[in-house]
């Protein structure tokens, strides 16, 4: 797949860690980047590796594994990619462990938002 547009000023095409920046060398500029195949999702944020999120990809079931035992209220939403809420749960009070049925949805790219009273996640699963 490739991806075609402009961009003025600088532009960071490379979603890695180093910086390989573009500069505009007039009001705009066009690029073209040429995307790969997705073929497993990378946390890209060790801090935010304290709750866990699997399997993934998957097909019938995400289980999701918080720290610690949630106190208070808390939501899981799960978003498609056109940002489309596909569900909205309630964390049960006292546990750290929930289980999301995704078996009737179609297959693609998903972002799962786990809402507690203390923080918030986001984290990307594929539906296979």
């Amino acid at each position: 797949m490739y991806l075609l547009g402009y961009y003025s000023d600088t532009l960071d095409a490379d979603p890695g860690p180093a910086d390989q920046l573009l500069i505009s060398e007039g009001l705009t500029d066009i690029f073209l980047i040429k995307l790969s195949t997705i073929t497993g999702i990378d946390e890209l944020n060790s801090w935010q590796n304290d709750i866990a999120v699997f399997p993934n990809p998957a097909s019938n079931i995400v289980q999701v594994q918080l720290p610690e035992k949630n106190s208070g209220d808390g939501k899981i939403l799960l978003y498609n990619n056109l940002g489309q809420l596909k569900l909205d749960t309630e964390i049960v009070d006292g546990t750290n462990q929930h289980s999301i049925q995704i078996d009737k949805l179609p297959q693609g790219m998903y972002y799962i938002h786990i809402i507690t009273n203390s923080k918030t996640y986001v984290r990307k699963i594929i539906k296979s």
